[in-house]
C-alpha cells in the first residue's frame, strides 16, 4: 500500500466516534494506528464507529475483542439486512484494510472479509516498508505480536541500537563519519553499562554523545560487561537531543571481524532513506 493516501475530492469524508472522543477520520497511518490499538483500553464493548459525514456512504465498526483480537462490521449504503461481520482480525491487518477502504476505491467487502481469524495468523519476517506507518509504530506492531526478529524496511533489518558483544574489557574505537549531507544535527551515542568512555578531552561515564563532522574520532573505553552500544541520536528543538522517534533507525552492515558501518535515519526524514549520517565503527582493543 503507498505510504502517504489523500482523499479524491469526490471522495465521502469520515469522522470517527469512540468512548473517549469524536473526530475526523485520520488518514495519518500512525494516528490510525493509535486509535485502533487504544480500543483495547476502552470498557467493553469499546469501539469506534466509523461515519460518513454525508449520505450515500458505507457504515462501519471497529471494536476490540475481551479474548482479543478484533471484530468488524460494515454495510454499503442502503444495504439491507444489517452489517456484515468478521471476528478474530488482526491490528495490523484491520488497520491496513481500513486505512485502503477509507482512502482509496478498492471495493470495501472482499478486503474486509478476508480479516476473518488474521490475528491467529503467525507471521515473521514483515516487511514494515509498505504500511505506511513511522518505524517507531512499526516497533510498537512488532512487540505487540511478541515477534522477536529484527524489523524489516524494503527487506532489510532496520535497528535503533546495535550491541557489539564480548569486546575486550578495555580497549579503543575509531568512528569516521561522512560529512552529513542534510540540515540535521545527527549524532552517536556510545555507551557500556557500568563503564566509562574518553574521545580527547570528553569523558563521560557510560554513555558518550558524539557529534561527528568528517574528522574521525577516538574513542578509548572500558566495558566491564564486555559490551558496547551504538544508537542513532540526533538534535530537535532548543538542541535537545532525542532518540527512537518517528523514522529513527539504523541500517548496520558488518564490514570486517572489528568493524561495522552505519547508516542512519532522522526522525523526520520520510519516507527513510538511511542516508542522513553514515559512519564506520573499528575496533582495536589495547588489552
Amino acid at each position: 500500500m503507498a505510504q502517504s493516501r489523500r482523499h479524491s475530492p469526490d471522495r465521502p469524508s469520515y469522522r470517527v466516534v469512540t468512548a473517549r472522543a469524536v473526530g475526523p477520520f485520520p488518514t495519518d497511518p500512525d494516528a490510525l494506528y493509535d486509535l485502533l490499538d487504544a480500543l483495547g483500553d476502552d470498557p467493553f464493548p469499546a469501539g469506534a464507529v466509523i461515519l460518513p459525514t454525508g449520505r450515500g456512504a458505507h457504515y462501519l465498526r471497529v471494536q476490540a475483542a475481551r479474548a482479543g483480537g478484533f471484530t468488524v462490521e460494515w454495510r454499503a449504503p442502503g444495504r439491507t439486512p444489517g452489517p456484515r461481520r468478521v471476528t478474530g482480525a488482526d491490528l495490523l491487518a484491520v488497520h491496513q484494510a481500513v486505512l485502503c477502504c477509507l482512502t482509496t476505491r478498492t471495493p470495501w467487502s472482499p478486503l474486509l472479509s478476508d480479516l476473518q481469524d488474521s490475528a491467529a495468523d503467525v507471521i515473521r519476517a514483515r516487511d514494515y516498508a509498505p504500511t505506511g506507518l513511522s518505524i517507531a509504530t512499526a516497533l510498537r506492531d512488532q512487540a505487540r505480536r511478541g515477534d522477536p526478529g529484527p524489523l524489516l524496511w524494503d527487506g532489510r533489518p532496520v535497528t535503533i541500537t546495535d550491541t557489539w558483544d564480548d569486546v575486550p574489557v578495555r580497549g579503543t574505537l575509531v568512528l569516521r563519519a561522512e560529512p552529513p549531507p542534510g540540515p540535521f544535527r545527527h549524532g552517536v551515542a556510545l555507551s557500556a553499562a557500568g563503564g566509562a568512555l574518553t574521545c580527547g578531552p570528553a569523558t563521560s561515564g557510560p554513555e558518550l554523545i558524539l557529534w561527528p563532522a568528517g574528522a574521525a574520532l577516538t574513542v578509548d573505553y572500558l566495558a566491564p560487561d564486555r559490551r558496547l552500544h551504538v544508537t542513532n541520536v540526533y538534535e530537535v528543538a532548543d538542541r535537545v537531543t532525542d532518540r527512537a522517534a518517528e523514522n529513527a533507525a539504523m541500517h548496520v552492515e558488518r564490514t570486517g571481524a572489528f568493524r561495522r558501518r552505519y547508516r542512519c535515519n532522522h526522525a523526520a526524514t520520510t519516507p527513510p532513506a538511511f542516508a542522513d549520517l553514515v559512519f564506520d565503527v573499528e575496533f582495536n582493543a589495547s588489552r
